[in-house]
């Protein structure tokens, strides 16, 4: 039995058997880079004005900050911390939410330490059984 294909209107055409054009052809790759670079940032259909939230923590599109990850994102603590320093924050340092709550960004609630004293003021409340919100 012979395969057959549907045209527009949901009819059967005789002799098409998914027959597609791209099949077993690629791009070159002068042309993937270039759509790779029409497709960045606010130009893609997936952005969504340059923030997400990972683990509960809001990140911020930041694309020429030096400590910025590889998708050049950065916390949002992160950035309002140095905004009140006047500096960019060492890689040792830490933003701690003084309440516990991660999304709460006011320059009140954050305390900047080295990662040592951020991990001993966390086990100093589980120890005193101090709960956070």
């Amino acid at each position: 039995m012979e395969e057959m294909e549907r045209d527009s209107l949901g009819r059967f055409v005789k002799g098409h058997c998914g027959f597609s054009y791209w099949k077993g052809k690629n791009h070159y790759e002068k042309t993937k880079k270039k759509i790779s670079l029409a497709l960045k940032g606010n130009k893609s259909p997936e952005w969504r004005g340059g923030t997400y939230y990972s683990n509960g923590r809001k990140m911020v599109y930041v694309p020429d900050h030096p400590n910025k990850g590889r998708r050049g994102y950065i916390y949002e603590s992160r950035l309002i911390a140095e905004k009140a320093l006047g500096r960019y924050l060492k890689t040792r340092e830490v933003v701690h939410h003084i309440n516990g709550i991660w999304d709460d960004n006011r320059n009140e609630n954050l305390l900047i330490c080295t990662n040592g004293y951020h991990t001993w003021l966390h086990l100093k409340m589980k120890r005193l059984n101090i709960q956070l919100s």
